[in-house]
């Protein structure tokens, strides 16, 4: 064994790589190594960690570099019928070529389950085609999920040789194999990938003429959608679950803007209304966006469900940017002209405007009731009177013949002259939230109000709320915490 390892040494150190040292020294070594029982060849192993490092020393100090790209794929080579899968830390350099003239002599049962954890750093550099290779060799019997997402966006670009050289790209690759579009392309819209770097990829070499036309995936998945070889109503509502999935939110961002690339017709809309507003919970701004203009699109169009959006859209007043909020005043106002018997709904649900700090959205609000609006409803004149403390003074004015109209009593002698009057009476208590939707308004005055009562209460409420809060009230509760920060910030005293 001693000779084996100085000869593994020797060999190693002054390997040339060439097609020609692959079959005369480097193969027929790591035959003579499959004679070998595993528990000798094992033994290899610390010899080859150690010539993996170039270790040198400089006035003292010590140093270690990787070794050469040639003593690296000889090394591999030899460590892939040598080590077990969580010892196989040079498989990177086991280009795919190598890879085929070895499992023909060694083939490790961990293979499958090394080449499917897509969670490590050192697996082998396959790209989709030629993990496909393997299957076909039947090497492989399945592969995950997760591994195809991973490597399956990197289908459609050609490698540039030349090291300055600009990549080219080939949609018509998705068509080789028929499986890569019946079942692998919709791993992309369950796992995590580089779908929406590689995109951009394609789409710059076509601004530079790299490519005669846009061969990203998104522009080949639109064109695939049109003429049959994709489904194109699963290909739509793949795209809306992935709002629904833990992605970041580039990749989020990226299927936003893909939903929008598939330019989905009128009809197609109309089916998915359910599915579009399901994603007014996520916490991404871009995919909200998206939605609210396609549903713009259709607000005109019979079958649009407004009602229901309406009520929807409710939850997106606390923390949508004010893009967002004049999308929805846009769909609101081609709701009146379509339905009239909803302009006090719309009128009262836009009233949430006014706890924006904002004075153009509060006038886009106060315009909108001034012109829907019904000046001798009740219900809307007690909704204004609730919001008045948050209103600028331009929308005051908007809004005064709204202000309800003080009717005189006919004066009666006063029976209780004389007779002391309470403040605290049962028929005059200090108003209580009397349920969620309350108290989240009566919060949102928190630092607007005067009397030290009002105060007591609110914070009386927090400690009785506190239990019914989930996540998206803690999303409507921002502005509060956000108003309560800047506070502090900017004072030496806490307020």
């Amino acid at each position: 064994m001693e000779e084996l390892k100085k000869e593994l040494e020797k060999l190693s150190k002054a390997y040339v790589d060439t097609p020609e040292n692959e079959e005369k020294i480097l193969i027929p070594f790591v035959k003579r190594l499959l004679e070998l029982p595993m528990k000798e060849r094992r033994k290899l192993l610390p010899v080859i960690r150690d010539l993996q490092w170039i270790k040198s020393k400089f006035a003292g100090f010590s140093s270690e570099t990787t070794c050469s790209a040639a003593r690296a794929h000889f090394l591999s080579a030899v460590q892939f019928v040598c080590a077990n899968k969580r010892e196989m830390d040079m498989a990177y350099h086991v280009k795919f070529d190598m890879l085929c003239k070895l499992l023909p002599l060694y083939c490790p049962t961990w293979l499958m389950d090394f080449i499917n954890d897509d969670k490590t750093w050192f697996n082998f550099n396959l790209n989709y085609e030629q993990l496909m290779q393997l299957m076909d060799m039947g090497y492989l019997k399945e592969i995950a999920p997760s591994r195809i997402a991973h490597v399956l966006p990197w289908i459609t670009r050609i490698r540039n040789k030349e090291p300055k050289g600009n990549d080219t790209f080939n949609s018509e690759l998705l068509l080789k194999r028929d499986i890569t579009l019946k079942e692998h392309i919709w791993t992309i819209f369950e796992y995590e990938s580089s779908i929406g770097y590689q995109d951009n990829c394609a789409k710059e070499a076509y601004k530079k003429g790299v490519t005669a036309r846009d061969e990203s995936i998104s522009a080949a998945l639109y064109r695939f959608s049109l003429d049959g070889h994709l489904d194109r109503e699963r290909l739509l509502k793949a795209t809306l679950a992935t709002f629904h999935r833990s992605f970041k939110k580039d990749m989020a961002g990226w299927f936003a803007g893909f939903f929008e690339t598939l330019q989905p017709t009128t009809g197609e809309l109309l089916s998915l209304q359910e599915e579009m507003m399901q994603i007014f919970t996520s916490s991404y701004t871009k995919p909200v966006n998206v939605m609210l203009q396609q549903l713009k699109n259709i607000a005109s169009e019979e079958g649009f469900r407004y009602q229901e959006f309406i009520e929807r859209a409710t939850t997106l007043f606390f923390s949508s940017p004010k893009n967002s909020l004049l999308t929805i005043y846009a769909l609101f106002e081609k709701i009146v002209a379509q339905h009239p018997e909803m302009k006090e709904p719309c009128c009262i649900t836009l009233c949430q405007l006014f706890l924006k700090k904002d004075e153009s959205l509060q006038k886009k609000a106060a315009n909108f009731i001034s012109k829907y609006g019904d000046v001798s409803s009740s219900n809307l004149q007690e909704t204004l009177q609730s919001y008045q403390p948050e209103m600028f003074q331009s929308v005051h004015a908007i809004l005064s013949s709204f202000k309800p109209q003080p009717t005189e009593e006919p004066h009666e002698p006063d029976a209780s002259v004389g007779e002391t009057v309470h403040i605290c009476r049962e028929d005059n208590p200090i108003p209580f939230p009397a349920n969620k939707e309350d108290f989240l308004f009566q919060l949102s005055r928190l630092f607007d109000m005067e009397e030290s009562w009002e105060i007591e209460t609110t914070i009386a409420a927090i400690i009785a709320f506190h239990p019914q809060l989930d996540k998206e009230d803690l999303n409507r509760m921002e502005p509060v915490f956000q108003r309560a920060a800047t506070i502090v910030a900017n004072s030496w005293e806490p307020y």
